[in-house]
């Protein structure tokens, strides 16, 4: 991705039945104007691939397939959840919610466009040598 910038763009709130499509259309209107792209993120959105598609198609750059900390926490929770669903949405696509040193090649693997690592850094003893290290772990095409 070689936008300068993005806006964040939240995705559908989790108890609505039918999209509100009006916000990202209208972050996209305006971030197109600046020259800029949107990401939609996918947090708390039951069915992420289907937004993620719905994103696209209205001009998003990347869904961001995102899990909190509150839904890492969740028994049985895996990131690889997430990796799957952004691989099956066939849209470009971010990953936030246990991104770190385990798990980067996977993430790589899955064709994320885009990695959050947080708390794998900012949770770390020194965020700066974490951020190298999985800076270094991160193969460049």
């Amino acid at each position: 991705m070689s936008a300068p910038s993005t806006v964040t763009c939240r995705g559908r709130p989790p108890n609505r039945a039918v999209p509100v499509q009006s916000t990202i259309k209208g972050a996209i209107t305006a971030a197109r104007a600046a020259g800029k792209g949107v990401v939609v993120d996918l947090i708390n959105v039951a069915d992420k691939p289907l937004r993620a598609k719905e994103a696209h198609a209205l001009g998003a750059v990347l869904a961001e397939f995102h899990a909190g900390l509150d839904e890492q926490a969740l028994p049985g929770y895996s990131l690889q959840t997430l990796l799957d669903a952004g691989t099956s949405s066939g849209v470009p696509f971010s990953v936030a919610g246990g991104v770190g040193a385990s798990s980067i090649t996977a993430v790589q693997a899955a064709g994320a466009d885009v990695a959050v690592a947080g708390s794998a850094i900012y949770g770390a003893d020194d965020p700066a040598a974490a951020a190298a290290s999985l800076r270094a772990l991160i193969s460049r095409p």
